[in-house]
């Protein structure tokens, strides 16, 4: 890896993460009106170079299981570029019928899909635009979200629709993470892709927060 946080660099931003988690479920509390739970994520960089199999491993998902990927692209001038994926299973999209009040015969419905474009925009977006707005004061641009794959197992997807230009994206952020809206159970990797300079970017920040606080 070109990166390489150190364990307070990587602490701080964990915390960060987590409070933007947090005021990210409020925010999808309020969208849904449901109750919204967000586990603590895990957090991880890796090289761009390793990504299919940083994707396999990290997902909660069997390499094997079939899947629908939501991707978003976002920026924030030359602070922030990237993208945000989320893998959801065919258990996630079961789970999701009784708030729509659907059946199995729905279950390939558009219904469905449009439900989880606005779930994983609302997620992707409220996520990093607390997380920016606390750390660097800045706002993020959004483009809307877009189904990129569709039933496809992990590890199809993985070697498919990962794989990035290495000379941009030298490293990945990693997140994956689990809710619950209203004790119904959803299960949904999201990993964020920045590039190399936006986590050099992110590092420096970091660095200087630190030597604030210290």
């Amino acid at each position: 890896m070109s990166i390489k946080f150190t364990e307070d660099e990587f602490d701080l931003f964990a915390e960060l993460i987590n409070v933007a988690m947090g005021r990210s479920a409020a925010d999808l509390a309020k969208l849904f009106n449901h109750f919204v739970e967000l586990k603590v994520p895990t957090i991880s960089i890796a090289s761009s170079e390793s990504i299919p199999q940083t994707v396999i491993e990290n997902s909660m998902f069997n390499e094997g299981e079939s899947v629908t990927v939501v991707q978003q692209k976002f920026s924030n001038s030359d602070i922030l570029n990237g993208r945000g994926v989320i893998l959801f299973s065919d258990n996630t999209k079961q789970a999701i019928l009784p708030l729509l009040d659907l059946t199995l015969d729905d279950i390939e419905s558009d219904d469905i899909y449009d439900f989880l474009l606005e779930l994983s925009g609302q997620l992707i977006g409220s996520c990093l635009s607390n997380l920016f707005n606390q750390f660097f004061k800045t706002v993020v641009k959004f483009s809307s979200p877009e189904m990129i794959s569709e039933n496809q197992t992990v590890r199809h997807i993985a070697y498919s629709s990962f794989e990035l230009d290495h000379d941009v994206y030298g490293d990945i952020l990693c997140s994956k993470i689990n809710f619950v809206i209203n004790k119904v159970n959803f299960q949904c990797d999201l990993f964020f892709f920045i590039d190399t300079k936006s986590l050099g970017f992110l590092q420096k920040s970091l660095q200087e927060t630190l030597s604030e606080m210290f």
